[in-house]
């Protein structure tokens, strides 16, 4: 009976025991684990040839893309230009034309002081011709008084006859009265210059002033 048992333990021992000529499952698993890393990293150069050889392909196209567009604008490349040079064309147009408009405008008020000059000018002469037929008018009525002094048959100041000669008519009646003013005026200033007594000869008509007055002294003795 101990005979049989021990056999069965000793049959049990070897059944549980491997062949020492097979290899354990951990051994294998061990020596699976070290071939990974060298199989995903040949995967994963393989997806990252993929990859290249995809962006070279890709970039291939885009550059065959990009070079039939430029074919294409360089067909159309005349009328660009064209339509370049005919915008240049009116920029610069515009550019004169806006000068233009400066010079222009800048003579527009030459001209403008020009014209507030000549009228600040008419203005002038109109106040010195009204001053000159009001000079007229005094020299008038100074006159209607000594001629009504004179002579008694020259119609008085206040006659409706006279005042209505008085009053001027028209433009070229002032100008005329204001040009007789002035000639009065000048003959006036020669008169008085001619009246007035010289310095030499003033001793001449004191002496000539004293023998009127001895002669007539005797003669009324």
């Amino acid at each position: 009976m101990s005979a049989a048992t021990s056999s069965a333990s000793t049959t049990h021992a070897t059944g549980s025991l491997q062949d020492p000529t097979k290899l354990s499952s951990w051994v294998t698993e061990a020596q699976d684990a070290k071939k990974t890393p060298l199989l995903f990293s040949c995967i994963y150069g393989i997806y990252l040839l993929g990859r290249i050889v995809v962006l070279l392909v890709a970039n291939a196209l885009k550059k065959r893309e990009s070079q039939a567009e430029k074919d294409a604008k360089c067909s159309e490349c005349p009328t660009a230009r064209s339509r370049i040079l005919e915008l240049e064309q009116r920029v610069r147009i515009a550019e004169l034309s806006a000068r233009d408009a400066n010079s222009r405008a800048e003579r527009f008020a030459v001209q403008v002081r020009r014209a507030n000059e000549l009228a600040e000018e008419f203005q002038r002469r109109a106040m010195a011709v009204e001053e000159r037929v009001g000079d007229w008018r005094n020299f008038e009525f100074s006159a209607n008084e000594v001629g009504s002094l004179h002579s008694p048959q020259t119609p008085s100041r206040h006659s409706p006859a006279s005042s209505a000669q008085s009053q001027p008519d028209s433009l070229k009646t002032q100008i005329k009265q204001s040009r007789v003013v002035s000639w009065t005026r000048s003959i006036s200033r020669s008169v008085r210059r001619a009246v007035r007594p010289r310095r030499h000869k003033r001793s001449e008509t004191l002496e000539a002033g004293q023998q009127f007055s001895k002669v007539r002294n005797s003669r009324s003795n």
